[in-house]
């Protein structure tokens, strides 16, 4: 296993202290050609244990793209995905009365993509595709 750049973006909002619900978009790739990227799109969960941020889980199903360049073909495949992080926010106040926070995250997504093909009714580069990514990360977040 060797480490990829991975970008994550997550929104949400809280219906009560413990529970809320958000979006979330994580891509990954290979290299800076692209030559292999994932980009997966869910619906989130969110769960606090404690009513004022601290640990939190998160768990969602949505979309997964798979692509892979090879000599500047692209082929392509969607499928469903499965996703669950576990986190823990850290509050801080900024100068101007603002509030952030730093996020430290685990996050784990299935993604069964199944056909890759360089076009539609073309034959199969790859058939039978699925990844797994792990994601190890700190993020920022804005908070009320």
């Amino acid at each position: 296993m060797e480490p990829r750049p991975d970008l994550a973006w997550h929104v949400g909002v809280m219906f009560t202290s413990h529970l809320g619900v958000g979006l979330g978009l994580d891509e990954w790739w290979r290299d800076p050609d692209h030559s292999e990227a994932t980009n997966t799109g869910t619906v989130l969960v969110h769960y606090y244990p404690k009513a004022r941020g601290g640990a939190f889980a998160e768990a969602g199903a949505g979309l997964s793209e798979a692509e892979v360049n090879v000599n500047g073909t692209t082929a392509k495949g969607k499928g469903w995905a499965l996703m669950a992080s576990v986190g823990y926010d850290l509050p801080f106040v900024g100068a101007l009365g603002g509030a952030f926070g730093v996020t430290p995250r685990v996050s784990y997504v299935y993604s069964s993509v199944g056909d890759l093909r360089y076009a539609s009714g073309s034959a199969p580069y790859a058939t039978g595709w699925r990844h797994q990514v792990v994601s190890v990360g700190i993020g920022l977040a804005l908070v009320e």
